[in-house]
């Protein structure tokens, strides 16, 4: 599997990133359905810190989580450690682009809340569609979460120049207020944008702490997903707009799409 030899760059946020995602499991129940219908193995790819890995692995699950980032996986394994389910728990670091993992015969794989559209161009899109089709067994399931309101808010951001402010929060262990501001802007390739990522960290009126780092974020029309996943052995069997799986249109938050692997 293909190897970074530079950091990810959430290698730099990795901390940052779970208390800006701490408590958020709307789309748990999402997963927990599908892994009730497809049974296990479960593949995640682009897996993080383990935001859903952990809780469906708590659930008995047994789940594969791949992610490109160092930290981001040790963060997973230590919560797999500390919630006690590493049994049931496989990581690897790699390129979703170019996964070759020993363990071909997931009945469920997965990428979650926009992983997908960090992959600039559509080969990458659908080089990794192709290899995680590689890893389904013929009628298993696949999901993918796409944000449509997103990648519609910082395009707009990007006509306009202005900077986004995402979130602020309050970290109740060390005291220090954290914020998050991004700026965009129309990237290289067509339909990308490049963001730029500000995460600030202070104590109340004390110095602050920076971290900088850029990400691209792809927006993949209905369209487009629908062509890349014939064209990669997938059958596209429905779509949502949210993680309650309300219908889906232009409008909707977000692209989800449910597909199922077609024989080989």
């Amino acid at each position: 599997m293909t190897q970074q030899t530079t950091p990810d760059p959430y290698d730099l946020i990795a901390a940052w990133y779970d208390r800006e995602h701490t408590g958020f499991l709307d789309d748990l129940e999402l997963y927990q359905g599908l892994a009730e219908a497809a049974g296990d193995p479960i593949l995640e790819a682009g897996c993080g810190s383990g935001r859903l890995l952990v809780p469906l692995a708590q659930a008995g699950w047994r789940i594969t989580g791949v992610d490109i980032s160092a930290t981001m996986l040790a963060r997973c394994r230590a919560a797999a450690d500390a919630a006690g389910v590493s049994q049931r728990v496989t990581l690897a670091r790699g390129d979703m682009t170019a996964l070759a993992l020993p363990q071909r015969e997931f009945h469920l794989a997965f990428v979650a809340l926009g992983s997908l559209q960090h992959l600039a161009t559509l080969a990458e899109r659908r080089a990794a569609l192709a290899a995680l089709r590689s890893h389904v067994v013929p009628g298993g399931w696949l999901a993918l979460d796409l944000a449509q309101a997103e990648a519609r808010r910082f395009a707009q951001a990007a006509e306009t120049g202005q900077v986004v402010h995402v979130g602020t929060w309050h970290d109740d262990v060390t005291g220090a207020i954290l914020t998050h501001t991004a700026a965009a802007r129309f990237g290289a390739e067509p339909g990308t944008l490049a963001l730029t990522h500000w995460y600030d960290a202070h104590p109340q009126n004390g110095p602050l702490t920076r971290a900088c780092v850029e990400t691209i974020l792809a927006t993949i029309s209905r369209n487009e997903i629908e062509l890349l996943l014939a064209a990669t052995g997938w059958h596209l069997r429905r779509v949502y707009g949210d993680h309650t799986l309300d219908e889906w249109d232009d409008l909707s938050p977000r692209l989800i799409v449910i597909a199922q692997a077609a024989e080989q």
